[in-house]
């Protein structure tokens, strides 16, 4: 006889379910894609919940252009990683949960490089 397998509650399924389809989202998002998605959900988490301006994000990532930021927010949107309130400014709502390190004091460190980048100092 089989020994039976431990029943999990239907909503704990769905909540499991979720956060592992939120993982799979963000591992197929590219490089430049992960890296404005964490800056934002740690200028959020810094900032009560506001998020950066386009000049603040096209900064924090080190993008040449706004236009740039634009696109990776429309792809982030598309993705359905992100929802964009229209005709509001900073209106940015984060739909995937996604890791922030932090400080030893708790600060967000949300424009930390990502693990998978080589930092290198120009000499």
């Amino acid at each position: 006889m089989k020994p039976r397998r431990k029943q999990i509650p239907l909503v704990q399924q769905l909540q499991r379910s979720a956060e592992l389809d939120a993982i799979r989202l963000t591992r197929k998002l590219t490089r430049r894609q992960q890296e404005l998605l964490r800056f934002i959900a740690g200028y959020q988490i810094a900032h009560d919940g506001i998020s950066p301006s386009y000049d603040e994000m096209r900064r924090g990532i080190g993008c040449g252009s706004k236009s740039n930021v634009l696109w990776l927010l429309n792809s982030l949107g598309e993705r359905g990683v992100i929802e964009r309130l229209a005709a509001r400014a900073r209106a940015i709502r984060i739909l995937t949960p996604i890791s922030i390190p932090q400080a030893p004091d708790g600060a967000p460190l949300f424009a930390v490089p990502l693990a998978s980048e080589n930092s290198h100092a120009d000499t």
